[in-house]
Formats: structure tokens, sequence, C-alpha cells
């Protein structure tokens, strides 16, 4: 990354979820600057090596149906939905499901932030219980 603070795979759209994102993380960025520290090319498809698990960003729903399967040392993150099974999917349904609003490798496992990790129990968190 070219340098610290909240990396978005969008260089617009969604501008209120992301402005909100980068404030409440104390980022002063844009969201296009703040898309510029996402890794890859900016394609449909993007794969980044983090540690030993293997980050792929899937990015809409052709290229979510060219995904068929994956491996344990994955971790597929979607704009669409993904019906495979084999490693971690984080695709609408389970980011709703989860609450998760961050996800990190570690040396472990993955490490997922979820919205009530961050603001605690409070009325609009406490959906997923």
């Amino acid at each position: 990354m070219t340098d610290a603070g909240r990396a978005l795979s969008k260089a617009k759209g969604a501008g209120f979820v992301a402005r909100n994102w980068l404030e409440n993380d104390g980022d002063p960025s844009s969201q296009s600057y703040a898309a510029g520290r996402w890794p890859g090319d900016g394609g449909r498809l993007q794969v980044t090596h983090i540690g030993t698990v293997e980050l792929v960003h899937i990015i809409g729903k052709k290229a979510a149906s060219a995904v068929l399967d994956c491996d344990a040392q994955q971790l597929l993150v979607a704009s669409a939905p993904l019906k495979i099974s084999g490693c971690p999917v984080y695709d609408p349904a389970r980011l709703r499901q989860t609450g998760a609003v961050a996800l990190f490798a570690k040396e472990d496992g993955l490490d997922v932030v979820t919205v009530r990790d961050v603001t605690g129990d409070r009325l609009w968190s406490n959906w997923a219980k």
C-alpha cells in the first residue's frame, strides 16, 4: 500500500458510506484517494497476497459467476452472491449476517471486525444477535 489509512476498493459510488468510514477512522482522504491504496489493478477480479492468505476481491456478477472453486488458503470477498465452498467467502449475504466491516489476515486465521466490535451494543447494531 502506498500509505496508511483505510483502503477502499472503489474510487466512486457508495460515497456516503465511504466518507463515513474514512471520517470514523480519522482519515481525511477522499474516497478516490483511499481507492488508490487498494492493492490490485482495478480489474473485476483482484488477487492480493497477505502473509499466507490469498485475498481474492471479486467485483460484479459476471466476475462472481466465473469463480467456480477455491481452497483453504484463499479468502474471497465479493460484491455479488457466491455459491462455492472450500474457503472463507464474504459475499453480501455473509457480510450482512456477520456485520463485518473489516477483515484481517493473521498467522492463525482470519480476524473479522464487526459493527458491534467497533460501536458497542447499540440499537442499530443489535439486529445480528
